[in-house]
C-alpha cells in the first residue's frame, strides 16, 4: 500500500500541519481507503487524516488538514512526571486506553493516554507510534483497553464518601470497597477485607495498593490517604483541562503562568500541580527566572495550601528589561560568552545537565529561588524537557556591566603568572573550578585570549537577537549567515554569525549553502570575511531554489531508495551514517559541494549541527539527471550505472536496485530483455562462426 497523510502534530501546545507520504505496512494500511488515526499522551498528540491506495504514485496528492476533535466522553490515564493516574479527556475517534513502555536513546518511560483503535492496532505491529515515531520505541505493551465513560469516575467516587463517615475505622476501607475487587483477583481481595477489619494497623500499606489499581480504573485522582492537601493538577502543558490530585508529601499547591522560549520562539503555558518546599517554601507570590541562552523561561506563580486553590490562571508576567548584571553562557560547548542577565536574574547558574546519551554543560544567569529549587529537585523548575541536573548546580552572584572594562587587562598579567595565583584559587574551591569561575565572575574571557587573535562577532542564541565579541583561536576567517530551515514541512529563518574554519570558509566572499535530507534541509546565504568583526552584517534570506534535474535518493523509515529531486546549487548526492544520542541513522540526500567538503572536515553538517554527528564518513557523488530516461528506471540507474556511487557505496546498491525492480518491473524488464537481445546476437555469430571455420 502507498498512504498519504496530513498531521496536526501538538507538542508542548504547540500545533503545526505535518504531512506524511510513504509505503505503507498492512497494519496501518490493512485495506484501500479513508482513515482517521488518533493518539494524545498529554504533552504530545497526533491527529492524522489519510488514505491508503495501492496503485503506483496514488498518494501523490496532499489531504485537507483533519478538523479538531471534540470531547467523546470517555476517560483515560496520562502521565504527568512519571505519576500516570491523571484523568484525561479522550476526543473523536479515540475509543481506547493506551498503555506501554517506551525508550528514547536511554531514557525508559511510561506512556499512557486516548487513541484510536487503527492506532492502536498499527503501533502494535510497527513497535513505534504512526506518525509519532520521534517520541520513542516501544519497549513493552502496548496494551489497548476500551475506554470508561464520565459516569465511572461518579460511581468510584461515592465508595470515599461513604467510607469518610467513620474515619477511625474506615482508613483502610477504600482499599477493600468494589473498585479493587474489580480489577484484582476476587479470591485474594475478600482475604484481605477480613484482615483489614480486624487490624487497622495493617491496613496502612493497603492504600498503596489502591492507587495502582486506581490507575488502571482511572480514579485514583480520588482515593489515596486521608487528609492529603488536594491541587489542581493541569492534563497537558496547554493546561485545557485540570484534575484534583491528591499531594502525597507536599504541603502546598501552585500556580504558574510561565513565558518559555526556545530558539526564538516564545509561548505561554500554564503550570497547576502539588509543590514541594524547595519550589514553595511559603504562601504567597514569586518570579522564576533562567536564560540559558537558547532556552529561557520567565514565570509568575503563586503558592498556597489549602485545597484547590491553585484553581485560577495568572495574568503572564511582564519581559524583563537588563538589569547590568552580567553571567556566561554556552555556545558550541564553549561557555566563555557574555549574557546579559535581566529582572530577578541575580545568580549565574553553571551545572553539568544530561537528556538522554547526551551530557552538556548549562550556564545562564538565573534568580535566587530558582537555584535553590533546582538544586533540590535535580531539574530546571518549569523548565524540565531540558534534561536532568548531574552535576551543580552552583550559583554565585552576577557580577556588574563595569567589571569587564577594568578586568580586561587582568586576564593578561595573570595569564603570565598562572602558576603561583592558582594556590590562592584553591582554598576557596577545586582548582578546575577556578578556571570556570574566572571567566564566569570577570565576565572577560571573550575578550582576552591569544594576542593578536581574529575578532568576530558570534550569536548569543539561534535567533541571534543579541551578539558578543569573541576572540577566534584557530581560525582565520568570521562567517554571517542566513538561513532557510526546514523541518517537517515548518520552514524558519535564522541567523548564525561565529568564528569559521578553513573547511566552511576557504576563502573570503559570498557562497549559498544547501542541504536536503527529505524531512529536514537548509538552505543559507553566507558571507565570509577575514577582518575584526566583519560579520556584524545581516544577509538577505536567500531565494528560494527550484529544481535542477538532478535526482538522489533521500531515507524514509530508514528505506533510503526513494528519490528526491535537487534544487539550486544541489549537484551532489549525499551519503553518511549520522548518530543522535544513541540512535544511529543513514542520511542521504542532495547537497551542494561546499557543503560537502565542510561536513567531512566538521564532522557535522553546516548550519544543520542539530541533527546529529557523522559517523561513518561519509560519500559525495555526481548525481544523474532526470533526463537520461522516464522517472521510473532513473532511481535504480543512478545508483548502479554511475561509477562514482558504484564504488563508495556498495552496500547501498544493492538493497535500492532490489525494490526498483519490483516496484517498476515493467519499465526494467523491457531495457533489461533489449539488451539481452544485442548481446545475444554477437554471441550466436562467434558460436556459427567457430563451427564454420
Amino acid at each position: 500500500m502507498c498512504v498519504t497523510a496530513t498531521i496536526l502534530a501538538t507538542s508542548s501546545g504547540t500545533t503545526a500541519t505535518q504531512f506524511y507520504k510513504a509505503c505503507a505496512s498492512s497494519s496501518l494500511c490493512p485495506a484501500t481507503g479513508n482513515q482517521t488515526f488518533s493518539v494524545n499522551l498529554g504533552v504530545q498528540s497526533v491527529l492524522a487524516s489519510a488514505t491508503c491506495c495501492n496503485t503506483d504514485n496514488c498518494n501523490s496528492q496532499n489531504l485537507t488538514a483533519p478538523t479538531p476533535q471534540s470531547s467523546n466522553g470517555l476517560l483515560c490515564n496520562v502521565c504527568v512526571a512519571s505519576q500516570c493516574n491523571t484523568t484525561l479527556q479522550c476526543q473523536g475517534v479515540e475509543d481506547q486506553c493506551f498503555q506501554s513502555m517506551m525508550t528514547n536513546g536511554t531514557n525508559s518511560f511510561p506512556a499512557y493516554g486516548c487513541a484510536s483503535k487503527n492506532l492502536c492496532a498499527a503501533a502494535s505491529s510497527l513497535g513505534s507510534l504512526p506518525f509519532m515515531q520521534m517520541v520513542g520505541t516501544i519497549t513493552s505493551g502496548p496494551n489497548c483497553t476500551s475506554c470508561t465513560t464520565t459516569a465511572a469516575p461518579t460511581t468510584t467516587t461515592a465508595a470515599p464518601t461513604t467510607t469518610k463517615a467513620a474515619s477511625t475505622t474506615t482508613t483502610a476501607a477504600p482499599t477493600t470497597t468494589t473498585p479493587t475487587t474489580t480489577i484484582a483477583a476476587p479470591t485474594t481481595t475478600t482475604t484481605a477485607k477480613t484482615t483489614t477489619t480486624a487490624a487497622l494497623t495493617t491496613t496502612t500499606a493497603a492504600p498503596t495498593t489502591t492507587i495502582v489499581v486506581d490507575t488502571r480504573t482511572t480514579s485514583a485522582p480520588t482515593s489515596t490517604t486521608a487528609g492529603a492537601l488536594q491541587c489542581q493538577n493541569c492534563t497537558d502543558e496547554t493546561c485545557s483541562s485540570t484534575v484534583t490530585v491528591n499531594c502525597s508529601s507536599e504541603t502546598m499547591c501552585v500556580t504558574a503562568t510561565i513565558l518559555a522560549t526556545s530558539s526564538g520562539t516564545t509561548a505561554t503555558q500554564f503550570y497547576k500541580a502539588c509543590a514541594s518546599s524547595s519550589l514553595c517554601p511559603a504562601t504567597g507570590n514569586q518570579t522564576f527566572s533562567v536564560n540559558l541562552g537558547v532556552q529561557s523561561v520567565l514565570a509568575s506563580a503563586t503558592c498556597c495550601n489549602t485545597d484547590n486553590c491553585n484553581s485560577q490562571n495568572l495574568t503572564a508576567p511582564t519581559r524583563q528589561s537588563s538589569n547590568g548584571l552580567l553571567c556566561n553562557v554556552c555556545v558550541a560547548s564553549q561557555c566563555n560568552t557574555t549574557l546579559q542577565c535581566q529582572g530577578v536574574e541575580d545568580q549565574c547558574f553553571q551545572s553539568t545537565m544530561t537528556n538522554g546519551t547526551n551530557s552538556f554543560p548549562a550556564y545562564g544567569c538565573a534568580s535566587a529561588n530558582l537555584c535553590a529549587a533546582a538544586s533540590s529537585l535535580g531539574s530546571l523548575p518549569f523548565m524540565q524537557m531540558v534534561g536532568t541536573i548531574t552535576s551543580g548546580p552552583n550559583c554565585t552572584s552576577c557580577t556588574t556591566t563595569a567589571a569587564p572594562t577594568t578586568t580586561t587587562a587582568a586576564p593578561t598579567t595573570t595569564k603570565a603568572a598562572s602558576t603561583t595565583t592558582t594556590a590562592a584559587p584553591t582554598t576557596t574551591t577545586a582548582a578546575p573550578t577556578t578556571t570556570i569561575v574566572v571567566d564566569t565572575r570577570t565576565t572577560s574571557a571573550p575578550t582576552s585570549t591569544t594576542a593578536g587573535a581574529l575578532q568576530c562577532q558570534n550569536c548569543t542564541d539561534e535567533t541571534c537577537s543579541s551578539t558578543v565579541t569573541v576572540n577566534c583561536s584557530s581560525e582565520t576567517m568570521c562567517v554571517t549567515a542566513t538561513i532557510l530551515a526546514t523541518s517537517s514541512g515548518t520552514t524558519a529563518t535564522q541567523i548564525y554569525k561565529a568564528c569559521a574554519s578553513s573547511s566552511l570558509c576557504p576563502a573570503t566572499g559570498n557562497q549559498t549553502f544547501s542541504v536536503n535530507l527529505g524531512v529536514q534541509s537548509v538552505l543559507a546565504s553566507a558571507t565570509c570575511c577575514n577582518t575584526d568583526n566583519c560579520n556584524s552584517q545581516n544577509l538577505t534570506a536567500p531565494t528560494r531554489q527550484s529544481s535542477n534535474g538532478l535526482l538522489c535518493n533521500v531515507c524514509v523509515a530508514s528505506q533510503c531508495n526513494t528519490t528526491l529531486q535537487c534544487q539550486g546549487v544541489e549537484d551532489q548526492c549525499f551519503q553518511s551514517t549520522m548518530t543522535d544520542g544513541t540512535k544511529s541513522f543513514p542520511a542521504y540526500g542532495c547537497a551542494s559541494k561546499n557543503l560537502c567538503a565542510a561536513a567531512s572536515s566538521l564532522g557535522s553538517l553546516p548550519f544543520m549541527q542539530r541533527v546529529g554527528t557523522i559517523t561513518s564518513r561519509q560519500t559525495c557523488s555526481s548525481p544523474t539527471t532526470t533526463t537520461t530516461g522516464p522517472p521510473t528506471t532513473t532511481t535504480a540507474a543512478p545508483t548502479t550505472r554511475t561509477p562514482a556511487s558504484t564504488t563508495t557505496i556498495s552496500a547501498p546498491t544493492t538493497t535500492i536496485a532490489a525494490p526498483t525492480t519490483t516496484t517498476s518491473s515493467p519499465t526494467t524488464t523491457r531495457s533489461n530483455v533489449s539488451s539481452i537481445r544485442m548481446n545475444v546476437i554477437p554471441l550466436l555469430l562467434g558460436v556459427l562462426f567457430f563451427h564454420l571455420f
